[in-house]
Formats: structure tokens, C-alpha cells, sequence
């Protein structure tokens, strides 16, 4: 019997509306009272995955930024790796850009900061419920940011980008795509994988006893041979190709009928 299911977020738990499914609810509540725990493993930053953790079980600890930091459900910080500000200002010498629509969020004391306010900027508010701050001078200061993500619709910049910031920074971050058109620069030693490891040890579960429900190619590295990894129907090929079981959409309670599959009604 899986003793805990590590679940994501955006396209896997969350509808295409960003909202919860109510099988979804109900089911990891059920499966609560039966004693299996539940825990979030997402990009998002803490105040943007809260709120859909409280509905869920709001006993469950966060895994947020990719894996930058991990909360205990009381919101205490138990795990925290940022950026280092070397990698931080190869993006601030970035000088293309705005001139490409691309914009890049940080993420400054669990702050989302930008330095330009654009469609780039409304489409993440709109999907975290977040505000950013807006400081025309970020460019110029020295600071610190848990990760970076640039968001575009020019995705053939953004694949451009991404060869060009591998070439810069090499193997010293770590680089992702969390959804098309976003593009996750995060410290070398974090990520979804990481953390769900780090989880495993001082949870005291084995990876043998964890079930993974995931979408997109930032939820591979999660898929470790030993656990049991469920994709989404609307998940990547790729994604697909690795899971142990393919559920219905995120549309479709994916999440609820992969639980059921597994653990029984």
C-alpha cells in the first residue's frame, strides 16, 4: 500500500480554469481518513498554492518554486535554496527581452517583482492570483530572487533563450519548462525531484511507497524508478511515456480517478 502521493499543481490537480475540481477534493479527503497523506509539489510560491492546499488536507506540507522551498503546513519554512546573485545578474544583463515580448518575474522575498508591466505580467497574476510589484529600476539594483521565470508567447525566443542562458550558466542552475511558455531558472541544486527526495527522508517514507501525479516535463524529475507515476491525459509525450498509469485530463478529476484506480473506493 502507497503511504503518500506527491501532487502538482497547474494542469494536474488544478482545471484549465485554475480552479480545484470538487472530486478532487473529495477525494483526497477521503483518502486523508484513510490514512494516506498528501503533499504539493508546484512552482508556484507560497501564497499562490495555499490557499488550494487548505481546501485539500490542511495538514499537508508545500513543496513551492519547483523545489526552492518547502513549508511545513503551518507556512514554517523548513527548506529554502535561492538563486545565487552571480546567476542573477546574467538575466539583468539580458538586453533583448522586452523587444522580444519576453519578461522576466522574480521572485524577491516571496515577492513577485518585475521590472516592466506587460500581458506577460497580467497572464501570471491572472493564473496565481498574485499582484506584482512593479520597480522600473530592478534592472539597476543588487538583489536576490528564489528563481526567475521568463514568460512569452515567442516561444521560438524562448527555445533561442534557453540555449543561451544553458551557454552562460552552464550546469551551475538549473533550467526547466514548467508550461510552454514559461521558462524556470532556478540554483543548480534544487528541483521537483530534489525535494520530493528530501521529503522521502525526512518524512520517512521510501520512494517504493509514493504515488507522483504530474503534466508537464518539470514533473520528470520526479518520476524516479521506484515511485508510481501517474500523467495526466493532457500531459506531455514525454511525461506519458514514463508514467505507470495515464488518468483522464486535469478537466476530467484526473486526480480523483487516478486515486481511485489506485487505491481503491
Amino acid at each position: 500500500m502507497y503511504k503518500l502521493v506527491a501532487l502538482d499543481l497547474d494542469g494536474t490537480t488544478l482545471s484549465s480554469d485554475y480552479t480545484l475540481d470538487q472530486r478532487n477534493i473529495d477525494a483526497v479527503k477521503k483518502y486523508v481518513e484513510k490514512g494516506i497523506r498528501f503533499i504539493i509539489i508546484t512552482g508556484r510560491i507560497y501564497d499562490s498554492a495555499k490557499p488550494f492546499a487548505k481546501r485539500l488536507s490542511p495538514d499537508m506540507p508545500l513543496v513551492c518554486y519547483n523545489g526552492a522551498r518547502i513549508y511545513e503546513s503551518s507556512g514554517k519554512v523548513i527548506f529554502s535554496k535561492d538563486l545565487q546573485k552571480i546567476h542573477v545578474d546574467i538575466v539583468k544583463d539580458l538586453k533583448d527581452l522586452r523587444a522580444n515580448n519576453c519578461t522576466p518575474l522574480f521572485f524577491i522575498d516571496e515577492q513577485l517583482t518585475v521590472p516592466w508591466y506587460d500581458e506577460n505580467v497580467r497572464e501570471y497574476e491572472t493564473r496565481t492570483l498574485l499582484k506584482a510589484k512593479v520597480d522600473e529600476d530592478l534592472l539597476k539594483k543588487d538583489f536576490i530572487s528564489t528563481k526567475v521565470i521568463f514568460s512569452s508567447l515567442n516561444f521560438e525566443y524562448l527555445k533561442e533563450l534557453k540555449q543561451r542562458l544553458i551557454k552562460k550558466a552552464g550546469e551551475e542552475v538549473y533550467i526547466t519548462n514548467s508550461m510552454p511558455r514559461y521558462i524556470e531558472y532556478l540554483n543548480k541544486e534544487v528541483s521537483k525531484g530534489v525535494a520530493l527526495k528530501w521529503l522521502s527522508s525526512n518524512l520517512d517514507v521510501r520512494l517504493e511507497d509514493i504515488v507522483v501525479m504530474g503534466d508537464n516535463n518539470n514533473d520528470l524529475e520526479m518520476f524516479f524508478p521506484q515511485v508510481f507515476k501517474v500523467a495526466m491525459a493532457n500531459a506531455s509525450s514525454l511525461l506519458k511515456q514514463r508514467a505507470d498509469l495515464v488518468s483522464s485530463s486535469n478537466d476530467e478529476a484526473g486526480v480523483a480517478k487516478a486515486l481511485e484506480k489506485i487505491f481503491g473506493s
